[in-house]
């Protein structure tokens, strides 16, 4: 970390002195350990995945829905931990390999939430938990505004990569996250990442994917053209058999400031995200997931409670 370039932005500041364009400097701050079973429905099925919410971010989204633990005001210090805390958190929550496929209420998928800046910790956290007897499916959830390279020390350890592919407008990424040159580096991150995985999903005989990369893209309210040309990068890109959740949960968070950005201050409307699902269609994407509209609301987590999303989602 003594010249950071894990993300696009490339800041190559000594994280073992000051913090990086991120907010976040060498130590690891990890704000939520809990299991969710809000994911797409092949990761983690019933069971449910233990996400690991890192706290910090190395994009600035105006519009995050996790912005009590992601935002640069954040207050990184009670988050910090060790990796063998971190541990002791998870490992009562996942499945031991030996359990002979009884699930005994654990889980054997694992969510790392946020965690471009915190990828030099991930080799020790993931061997350490084959060494203790767990092997869970490690799902790589990712803004996409990762470094290739960075990536690239990752081949072998992450099973499945959930990246979000958030815009085809540079001026958009700049205005909303803050993030310059956003759909070029995340189409490279993406490839790179398809490039250890495949571009398909494998599934074991539950229906639970256990390999392969699926790109999330959420539809933004007045922003149509934005959807329709994001997908067709990914289609053009990566091409039809690519895996794509398509995300109709947009809420407007608390800290929004819509005198700003007014646009965003509502959800999407029905005809928003139909005129999403025919572009989808169009492109013959039939690969992955759509959200029922009622979503809306129904995802946002409270970082303030010991279960962010509550026990039933």
């Amino acid at each position: 970390m003594d010249s950071c370039t894990l993300c696009a932005h490339r800041c190559q500041t000594d994280r073992r002195t000051r913090p990086g364009r991120c907010g976040i400097d060498q130590h690891l701050y990890v704000a939520s350990v809990c299991r969710h079973t809000g994911e797409e429905p092949v990761l983690g099925g019933p069971s449910g995945v233990v996400n690991v919410f890192f706290a910090g971010c190395n994009l600035r989204c105006i519009y995050c829905q996790n912005h009590q633990i992601s935002a640069p005001r954040t207050a990184l210090t009670p988050h910090r931990c060790t990796v063998p805390e971190l541990l002791a958190r998870l490992e009562p929550l996942l499945q031991p390999e030996d359990a002979d496929g009884r699930m005994d209420g654990r889980c054997d998928t694992l969510g790392l939430v946020s965690p471009t800046p915190y990828i030099p910790h991930l080799p020790e956290l993931i061997g350490q938990l084959h060494r203790d007897g767990y092997r869970p499916t490690i799902v790589y959830n990712t803004g996409g505004y990762d470094s290739p390279a960075a990536l690239d020390t990752l081949e072998g350890l992450v099973d499945i990569y959930l990246p979000d592919y958030k815009y085809a407008s540079p001026a958009l990424a700049h205005e909303l996250s803050h993030a310059p040159g956003y759909p070029d580096h995340a189409l490279s991150a993406i490839g790179r990442m398809a490039s250890q995985v495949g571009t398909g999903l494998q599934l074991d005989e539950r229906g639970i994917a256990r390999r392969g990369l699926l790109v999330r893209h959420l539809v933004l309210p007045g922003q149509a053209e934005n959807t329709r040309a994001a997908l067709f990068n990914l289609w053009a890109e990566l091409g039809p058999a690519l895996p794509v959740s398509l995300m109709s949960q947009y809420t407007p968070p608390e800290n929004l400031r819509a005198d700003r950005h007014p646009e965003l201050a509502r959800g999407i409307t029905p005809a928003e995200y139909r005129q999403a699902l025919a572009t989808l269609h169009e492109l013959g994407m039939h690969q992955g997931f759509t959200q029922d509209f009622s979503s809306q609301g129904h995802y946002t987590p409270d970082f303030s409670e010991a279960d962010p999303f509550g026990s039933t989602h």
